[in-house]
């Protein structure tokens, strides 16, 4: 179904630290028609993405430096799901249980490990996100149309 998805843009921001992975992402993403990709290697440029664009989907990575101790992909997840509308999406090559769960907690949508992200995980993401905006779209539309305010 690549390039026949809903007609709503999606904005996609890709975080990791890898430039190879996210060149990876970018060109994954180019064979759907509808979205805006953004990168970021680090959580400061991530942050400074999320404030400037209205972004709709972030596939972020847990570990975002070459420290193996480095979670700023779990501090991104927290920040994202308190702070915009976005939904986090976890993509990593960390499988431990605990960061599985720890991301699910701070608001996570989904954990995919990088080994088994294919087009069709992303095509269905895709989807998932754009039903979602149609939808609040039209309960907007819905809402506005039956303004009592509007009431003489």
């Amino acid at each position: 179904m690549q390039g026949g998805l809903r007609s709503a843009l999606v904005n996609v921001l890709w975080i990791d630290s890898e430039p190879s992975v996210r060149h990876f992402g970018r060109k994954l993403l180019s064979g759907f028609s509808g979205l805006e990709f953004f990168e970021s290697g680090s959580k400061d440029e991530a942050l400074d993405v999320l404030s400037r664009n209205q972004i709709d989907l972030v596939l972020v990575e847990i570990a975002l430096s070459r420290d193996t101790r480095n979670r700023d992909g779990q501090i991104l997840i927290k920040h994202i799901h308190d702070n915009t509308s976005a939904i986090p999406v976890v993509v990593s090559s960390v499988s431990e249980v605990v960061e599985i769960t720890t991301a699910m907690r701070n608001g996570a949508y989904d954990y995919i490990l990088k080994e088994s992200f294919s087009n069709e995980i992303l095509e269905s993401l895709v989807e998932r996100i754009q039903s979602g905006m149609a939808l609040r779209k039209h309960r907007q539309q819905k809402i506005a149309s039956t303004d009592p305010s509007e009431d003489g």
